[in-house]
């Protein structure tokens, strides 16, 4: 198979035997045969030489499979986008290199490596936030290449350096931030809002990004219905996830709240 720049890649034999609906196989990368995430048209612009902009269609997924050559697939019009094909690294598939991590505060992994190995600062999912800014953007579907906020793998970043760091207590530490990144100690409630002023599929982008750059997990939501649905941590209140809405220019009232007892 060959991906849109002519680079020939291998296809999974996972992708390869599929045995699932025509529905369910378009989703599937054939690069690693896994799931793709859904990926915006608006991602794809910013992150895609101009050439390539005619062949954007909202049927697009992102592999986000650290091993998988593969960044952005159709199956529908079977076109494949690979690594040497997008304007952007995706840090977590570079293979080296300084890797991105936050791309709309402009944070590497290399920065945070220094904050925490060589400083000694970071030793709480605060101090990570506070000294590198990692997961504090706003504009992560048009920054990212995934279309996603970074918190997503900067657990990963940080338990990269664990092994690098020789005091027990700041391991013991960090143990714990990438556990709470991961939402792995964390008690959470599912909020419901109203949502107004969303208009097309980059609003309701937008205030799906704002709710996960809270700390927010499994973000719904419908743009016809003016909702969003979203799992917080109950050290939030449901009144920072509308906050989180207006702040980003979309007017936002909680419906109701149900406590849970896991993310």
């Amino acid at each position: 198979m060959k991906s849109v720049g002519g680079t020939e890649f291998s296809v999974s034999p996972e992708f390869s035997n599929f045995s699932g609906s025509e529905e369910e196989a378009i989703a599937i990368c054939p690069g690693c045969g896994l799931k793709g995430t859904k990926v915006f048209p608006t991602t794809l612009y910013n992150h895609l030489n101009e050439k390539y902009w005619h062949l954007v269609d909202g049927n697009f997924r992102f592999s986000p499979t650290r091993d998988c050559d593969v960044v952005y697939f159709n199956n529908k019009a079977s076109l494949y986008f690979l690594m040497s094909d997008v304007k952007t690294p995706y840090g977590p598939k570079m293979k080296e290199g300084i890797r991105p991590v936050c791309y709309c505060i402009g944070v590497t992994d290399r920065e945070i490596e220094r904050e925490i190995v060589e400083k000694g600062c970071c030793d709480s999912l605060e101090d990570v936030e506070q000294y590198t800014k990692a997961g504090t953007g706003k504009w992560c579907f048009v920054t990212n290449p995934s279309g996603k906020c970074c918190r997503e793998y900067l657990p990963d970043v940080v338990q990269e350096y664990l092994s690098k760091v020789t005091a027990p207590v700041v391991r013991e530490k960090l143990e714990k931030v990438s556990k709470e990144l991961k939402g792995e100690t964390v008690d959470y409630r599912e909020i419901e809002l109203r949502v107004s002023g969303m208009s097309c599929e980059s609003c309701a982008v937008s205030v799906r990004t704002a709710l996960e750059n809270i700390g927010g997990v499994n973000v719904d939501v419908k743009l016809l219905e003016g909702k969003a649905r979203v799992k917080l941590p109950k050290s939030l209140l449901p009144e920072d996830a509308a906050k989180a809405i207006t702040d980003v220019g979309y007017e936002a009232e909680v419906i109701q709240t149900r406590e849970l007892r896991d993310a």
